[in-house]
């Protein structure tokens, strides 16, 4: 339900999320009445569609518009008709790019949604398997934000989104995806990129958030979780890994990383050519105190 929302770009929306079915499993705003623009993006789980989610943006404005230019081009004639050709034309591919944008994106901060992680997640692994690179990720979230919102407002803490939202996105390579996965959690999906490399963009991700100023008088701080991501594994799996990695560096203290271990995996049973499966050391990285 948090996901959802009934406004976008200044227009209001609805939103539903349906189950395989076509049942409705959550909705908001108010679903407006015809004439209306319908966009429906597959939700996927492991590659496989398990529901949709359905954006609608109302056209009444663009429907009266266009009765009112009718009535136009029966009184001025020719160029009243370019007008009226040209002018709803514009306005509904307005409303169809408002409505795929609020199906992709996250309104608040313009990143893109979870609902697009898995399709983007699965478009990076086959590239991945294809040309034999790595795919990693990296999971945080900002420490105390719920104080944030008690002490200074919401108003304050959606701020805080936005501008931390900038800062990540200002500070990652164009091919890599940030997405706002709910509330102040974030993912990063990292293309072509092996550990060492995101261990490197955690440590500055995390530095240049502590040393922002965010308005508050006080700093705003993240805590990361990490993970390399094993050919053909799904998006599930490797956020499950490095959502423990980003508990553990909570639970050490907070504004630090920390790196999926191998008990963060799901089990796969037997490990491949009869080896046996190594457990690597819990690794994590604690900010330097002054």
């Amino acid at each position: 339900q948090g996901l959802l929302h009934q406004d976008a770009l200044g227009t209001p929306v609805y939103q539903a999320v349906f189950n395989a079915d076509g049942e409705i499993v959550a909705d908001r705003g108010t679903p407006p009445l015809l004439p209306r623009q319908t966009h429906r993006a597959p939700l996927l789980d492991a590659g496989v569609i398990v529901g949709y989610l359905e954006s609608r943006v109302s056209l009444d404005t663009l429907f009266r518009q266009t009765l009112a230019l009718a009535l136009l081009v029966a009184i001025g004639g020719g160029l009243a008709l370019i007008v009226f050709d040209l002018f709803p034309l514009q306005q509904l591919r307005l409303a169809e790019r408002k409505a795929y944008y609020l199906a992709e994106h996250d309104p608040l901060t313009g990143q893109l949604n979870r609902y697009m992680a898995e399709s983007v997640f699965a478009q990076e692994m086959k590239r991945a398997s294809r040309y034999d690179y790595r795919l990693s990720l990296i999971f945080f979230d900002i420490d105390h934000f719920k104080t944030i919102n008690d002490v200074h407002g919401h108003h304050k803490g959606d701020r805080v989104l936005r501008q931390l939202s900038r800062l990540v996105a200002q500070n990652i390579r164009a091919s890599d995806w940030l997405v706002r996965w709910g509330g102040e959690e974030f993912l990063i999906i990292l293309a072509h990129t092996d550990l060492n490399m995101t261990r490197k963009l955690a440590e500055k991700l995390r530095h240049f958030v502590e040393c922002t100023d965010f308005g508050l008088g006080t700093p705003v701080t993240i805590s990361l979780g990490i993970c390399s991501c094993p050919p053909h594994a799904s998006l599930q799996d490797c956020v499950r890994q490095a959502d423990a990695a980003l508990y553990r560096a909570k639970n050490a203290g907070r504004n630090q990383w920390a790196e999926a271990v191998a008990d963060d995996a799901p089990s796969t049973g037997t490990p491949d050519s009869g080896e046996t499966a190594s457990r690597p050391e819990i690794f994590f990285h604690h900010a330097e105190k002054s």
